[in-house]
């Protein structure tokens, strides 16, 4: 017998019994407790609703009282019209705004004459008086019917469309200086207070969704002034006599509801179609508060206590239940403390923990499941264990894997002495073959290089992949991706300092060779940087750290090479750090300023442009060239800054320049390839021109051969938008880097400058690089592009550019750099 089975055959039998008893008793019981507790509430409502009315007539009548006996109103009233008009109407009308801020609820106060005439009106409400003479309107016949005697009624304001409770008082004053003393008080006006009823309507609201009964305010004849929400049989104005069955049971019990007694007990009728209960309290001589209570919100509400006593009844099953827990505990609970003792074990970690639970019910189901779980648990665990500590591209152990592995081979050496060396090796120029390839590419890249440095390791190192098992991880070296193109090599047991070089010789040569990817033949080198334990460091932080600063060292260096590390590097690395913070600090306290490099003419020895060099002045170091702090600003990304920085105030030099001399000058501005990698360098050249108001013609952007290489995918679109601006393409540095001829073909360049290094070498001795400059400016011109020499020092270097019709020259044998003052006089002069 299966598991639900035996617990149903003891259970069920009792559930079925206990929920037939109390279905019967609830049955029996709800429907007169439901009723009678609603009477209770909507009894209660109207109570309070009556009470609160009287209360509301009670001060009015009180106030109204106040108001008549006022000096200044008596005074009003016996006052002739012209002279109340003009000596007492707006002193009242003050009084009278006293009055409504004190009873905000009385949103209309007038005076009206015995003829009906409304001679004075004070509304807090935004609305249009629809009509002064009041003779034949509902609620002034009302008023004049009091007579001499106060009276309040509900009615229908008829310029809010809204039912209000109206208070009107007789103004009886007698005039003593015309009339005897002991002459009857005359009636001369009748004051009448408009009280708002929003309040009231927001109590029979608040009622109705307490009670869930609609409440009515009607008069005698069951003529509705006001209703609750909800009341959607009847609308304001309508009687209730008119949604009643025709039968005249109705009627007379409608009548009977609607009599001056009140009425406790609710009454069976129906309104609008709809059964329900009616009871009544009167109130305010013949007005009624009228509550009905639908008969679908008394079975809603029987309903819902039957449910609840229902719920009521199935817990007492399940005390029940509990009760026969010791029946159960042989068949159920046992088995399911045994489970419950595993699943704790194996909650701990105890995964090959098995259970040995006898049966074929679901019991013994379950345990198998829990078995079949625990093994599955212990092989994602591997799993995890191997994601955690390994690189997934690569399958080497990753960062943290080798960090420890480190640590355990600091303490096992600090015990025996023993040497070890870290490698850490980054790939040279691996960010082209990501560009240029893609991800994709890359990522196979790295898979070879990682089995190419894990065949230059000696055998004896242990390179950790998937497969391996938990003795071999204490074998006695480590090779470890940990990000990027960046990988640590641990070499345990040196013989000697020597070994480490052997095998990052051994990688460098290796890496350098092709490496098939895609059909495609990739180019990389690799930099290595080696520390010494303990000769260069105790900890894994330092050995890492210092092994990382050798490897930039190698870089440095040209790259495809190694470096030990010495302490000497760690000093360079400190001067670099120095170095940056002060040219943060040269950036922000605008120590950088400009030097401009006039360019000539050959032919007509004019100066047509100049250079705008950046320059840097440090209180502590002096003069900084250029060259040391422009290639570290490119390495940090300040070179965004600065360049912006140096583009700005050119343009705005220059268009300084054309406005005290009145002759145009060509301004040439460096760019360097990081600022075209922000990605958004055509836009900042397009603001800054616009700023500055320099004519796009009059800018030349410097470019080097570095930036064409290095973006090439992307620099032939942001030099056709500048170009498309107006300004001019300068190729830098030409025949100093790879010179590629097709860059001139490819790319819209306006001017060539020769590299200095041509120039120093051009004599009439050295035919081979007079050749070459020879070439150079005539291919240039075939293509229609200016050449200018930079460097020229004597007038030998002149007269040779000037016999091979180059175009421009720059150097010191004409013009030394210089402030922006010098370049005017300049001009002037030419």
């Amino acid at each position: 017998m299966k598991l639900n089975a035996k617990i149903l055959l003891i259970i069920l039998p009792l559930l079925v019994v206990a929920i037939g008893c109390t279905g019967w008793f609830a049955h029996s019981q709800l429907s007169e407790a439901s009723l009678e507790n609603s009477r209770r509430q909507v009894e209660s409502a109207l109570v309070d609703l009556r009470s609160s009315i009287l209360a509301t007539q009670s001060n009015t009548r009180s106030n109204l009282d106040l108001f008549a006996n006022d000096t200044l109103l008596q005074r009003y009233v016996l006052t002739d019209e012209e002279g109340r008009y003009d000596l007492l109407l707006t002193a009242l009308l003050r009084l009278l705004s006293s009055y409504q801020k004190a009873y905000p609820a009385y949103f209309e106060i007038r005076i009206l004459m015995p003829d009906g005439f409304e001679d004075v009106r004070l509304s807090s409400l935004d609305i249009i008086n629809t009509t002064e003479f009041e003779a034949n309107s509902a609620i002034f016949e009302k008023i004049l019917a009091a007579g001499a005697h106060d009276s309040s009624f509900f009615a229908m304001n008829p310029d809010t469309g809204q039912v209000a409770l109206y208070f009107s008082k007789p103004l009886l004053v007698r005039d003593n200086t015309r009339e005897a003393f002991d002459a009857k008080p005359t009636l001369r006006a009748f004051l009448s207070v408009a009280v708002s009823l929003k309040w009231l309507q927001d109590k029979m609201n608040e009622a109705r969704t307490e009670t869930g009964a609609v409440l009515m305010l009607t008069d005698a004849q069951g003529k509705v002034f006001m209703h609750s929400e909800g009341a959607e049989f009847i609308r304001t104005e309508e009687h209730l006599s008119s949604k009643l069955s025709a039968d005249g049971t109705s009627h007379a019990r409608l009548e009977n509801l609607l009599s001056a007694v009140p009425v406790q007990d609710f009454t069976a009728i129906q309104l609008g179609g709809q059964d329900g209960f009616l009871c009544s309290h009167p109130v305010a001589d013949s007005y009624r508060l009228v509550a009905w209570l639908p008969a679908r919100k008394l079975v809603k509400r029987s309903n819902e206590l039957a449910l609840f006593i229902i719920l009521i009844c199935l817990g007492s099953v399940l005390v029940i239940s509990l009760v026969l827990y010791a029946q159960l505990n042989m068949l159920i609970i046992r088995p399911i403390r045994h489970l419950q003792r595993a699943t704790e074990a194996i909650g701990r970690g105890h995964l090959l923990k098995k259970i040995h639970v006898k049966g074929n019910d679901e019991v013994g189901a379950l345990a198998e499941s829990i078995n079949a779980m625990s093994a599955s648990l212990q092989k994602s665990h591997e799993q995890v264990r191997f994601l955690a500590y390994h690189d997934t591209l690569t399958a080497l152990p990753n960062r943290l894997m080798f960090y420890e592995q480190l640590a355990s081979t600091i303490a096992t050496a600090r015990r025996s002495g023993a040497r070890f060396a870290v490698l850490y090796l980054d790939l040279d120029h691996f960010k082209r073959v990501n560009d240029t390839l893609g991800h994709r590419a890359g990522d196979q890249l790295l898979g070879i290089v990682a089995e190419r440095l894990a065949h230059c390791m000696r055998e004896s190192d242990f390179i950790a992949r998937s497969d391996s098992t938990e003795d071999e991880v204490s074998s006695p070296g480590m090779l470890a991706r940990i990000g990027g193109d960046e990988f640590l090599l641990l070499l345990q047991d040196i013989p000697d300092l020597l070994l480490p070089g052997v095998i990052a010789e051994r990688i460098v040569d290796s890496i350098s060779k092709p490496i098939p990817v895609d059909n495609n033949e990739c180019y990389v080198s690799a930099s290595l940087g080696i520390t010494i334990y303990p000769d260069d460091g105790e900890s894994p932080d330092l050995l890492i750290k210092y092994a990382d600063i050798a490897m930039y060292h190698a870089k440095s260096e040209g790259r495809n090479n190694f470096q030990y590390y010495r302490d000497s590097m760690n000093s360079a690395m400190v001067e670099r750090a120095n170095m940056e913070s002060k040219l943060r600090e040269a950036i922000r306290e605008n120590r950088l300023f400009l030097q401009y490099q006039p360019q000539a003419d050959l032919r007509s020895g004019e100066v047509i442009g100049v250079e705008a060099l950046v320059r840097w002045s440090d209180p502590e170091l002096g003069m900084i060239s250029p060259s040391t702090f422009i290639p570290f600003a490119e390495e940090n990304g300040l070179i965004v800054e600065i360049g912006t920085w140096v583009l700005e105030q050119a343009c705005r030099q220059a268009v300084a320049w054309l406005d005290e001399t009145g002759t145009p000058i060509k301004v040439a501005v460096n760019v360097s390839a990081v600022q075209f990698a922000k990605g958004n360098f055509q836009e900042v050249v397009r603001s800054t021109l616009t700023r500055s108001g320099l004519a796009p013609s009059h800018l030349c952007l410097e470019i080097t051969e570095t930036s064409f290489m290095e973006h090439i995918d992307r620099i032939d679109i942001v030099l056709e938008e500048i170009r498309a601006l107006g300004v001019l393409i300068a190729l830098d540095d030409f025949g100093k880097g790879f010179s590629s001829l097709n860059y001139l073909r490819q790319f819209p360049i306006d001017i060539l400058k020769i590299d200095r290094s041509f120039v120093n070498e051009l004599s009439d001795t050295d035919s081979d690089t007079g050749a070459i400059i020879t070439a150079i400016i005539a291919m240039a011109h075939a293509l229609h592009i200016k050449v200018i020499a930079e460097g020229v020092e004597n007038t030998q270097q002149l007269e040779s550019l000037r016999s091979r019709d180059c175009d421009f020259v720059q150097g010191f044998y004409l013009y030394r750099p210089q402030d922006g003052t010098g370049i005017p006089p300049l001009l002037i002069n030419d």
